[in-house]
């Protein structure tokens, strides 16, 4: 992305950026030390643009699961007519670190209050 952002840069610098008025005393120099300098200027702008759109796609994909979870049909209750529901959009991370369900004797599986 960087790259790509780089080359149209440096048409719009040949292009349109040499007719600009206020950009009348400016020296252009292309060479690789300019090239250079432009990537990695985008690099590091693209340094927080990125980590934040991945952690909104990340949660908006937890927050659909969620609804998944509430949807699947193998996890509805029908003595109680009662389905899934998840309260938490973490609750597959949560799920996927069960190793262990200890019960008592009878079978039943008993909660920590």
């Amino acid at each position: 992305l960087a790259t790509v952002l780089t080359i149209i840069e440096f048409f719009w610098e040949v292009q349109v950026d040499r007719r600009a008025l206020y950009r009348t005393n400016v020296t252009y120099s292309h060479s690789i030390a300019g090239f250079l300098n432009d990537f990695f200027s985008f690099i590091v702008l693209f340094n927080y643009v990125i980590p934040i759109s991945l952690y909104v796609t990340v949660e908006a994909v937890k927050f659909i699961s969620s609804y998944f979870i509430k949807w699947d049909l193998e996890m509805y209750h029908a003595e109680s007519d009662t389905p899934a529901k998840a309260n938490t959009s973490d609750l597959n991370e949560e799920l996927g670190q069960v190793e262990y369900v200890f019960s008592d004797k009878t079978g039943t599986l008993t909660e920590n209050e």
